[in-house]
């Protein structure tokens, strides 16, 4: 029979196997273009609803994945050779999810809304409804043919607005990418290299210290639907296809506590906070129900 110091030692030895095993490797990988919202993850310092939200999420997975910054490029390269790569916060349109799997949703913005800074002529009434909406993005270059809208390369804006910017002249479109994409846009949009900005409001007011005095006015686009929601996208795998399901289930019980609705509060302007309210209720029922 083993002694008590032997059986000691044997603990001892288990336990420095243990300390200095390599670290679990995952078979899925999180890609991201964004170095600061790999940083954010990585670190665990969120500054904004999405980092929050997907920590939180994989609190819930009860695992950590890395997640490595690289080009959208390199990343669609990888998803279509059909690697284990997931992206966080993408949009699932028809075209996506014709290659593409997707999660449940992980976060719920009102949708884009566009801006202009507030010392620049306001839109003629001609192109808005008679509630006070744009009518539609081409009516918008017909009232400013000279002008510009800042548009972020390969981003979605959900079907309807994608339509309308696609039919948009390229004269009219300024393209940009790389780097942190929303504060990008906010910079640029600040110095005025581009006359209109279509972002979310949970954006603007994120970055409002960056705009200290100046003023901004935005419009609700005529037929956009009140709110949209971004999910986890992952290439179509084996591996990844059992990810999915792991999310689901972890956001089918985050669906069920305060946490994840305060995180969307925390991080919005409070004159919004009973809008997400009502449609964060309404999506989430949705799909509590589908795990039912």
């Amino acid at each position: 029979m083993p002694t008590p110091l032997i059986l000691l030692l044997y603990l001892f030895a288990l336990i420095a196997g243990f300390c200095g095993a390599e670290p679990t490797v995952h078979s899925v990988k999180y890609m991201v273009d964004s170095q600061d919202y790999a940083d954010a993850i990585n670190l665990k310092i969120a500054t904004n609803t999405l980092e929050e939200s997907n920590l939180l999420l994989m609190q819930q997975l009860g695992t950590r994945y890395q997640h490595e910054y690289a080009s959208l490029a390199r990343i669609q390269y990888f998803m279509d050779q059909g690697q284990a790569v997931c992206v966080p916060n993408k949009l699932k349109t028809s075209e996506r999810a014709s290659k593409y799997i997707f999660s449940y949703p992980v976060n719920l913005y009102l949708s884009h809304l566009l801006y202009q800074l507030a010392t620049n002529q306001a839109l003629a009434p001609e192109v808005l409804t008679e509630e006070g909406e744009l009518k539609s993005l081409n009516s918008l270059f017909t009232d400013f043919p000279s002008k510009t809208i800042l548009l972020p390369f390969k981003r979605s804006f959900g079907p309807m607005l994608d339509k309308q910017i696609a039919l948009l002249p390229d004269v009219n479109k300024l393209i940009y990418q790389g780097g942190d994409l929303h504060e990008s846009e906010i910079e640029m949009f600040i110095k005025q290299r581009g006359d209109f900005l279509l972002t979310y409001p949970a954006t603007i007011f994120a970055n409002k210290k960056s705009f200290g005095d100046i003023a901004i006015r935005g419009y609700a686009i005529a037929n956009n639907p009140k709110y949209t929601v971004s999910r986890i996208m992952c290439a179509d795998s084996p591996a990844t296809r059992t990810h999915i399901e792991q999310i689901n289930q972890a956001l089918h019980v985050l669906y069920a506590q305060p946490e994840l609705l305060d995180i969307h509060l925390k991080w919005a302007p409070p004159t919004t906070h009973e809008q997400i309210k009502i449609y964060y209720q309404q999506v989430t029922q949705e799909f509590r129900q589908t795990l039912q």
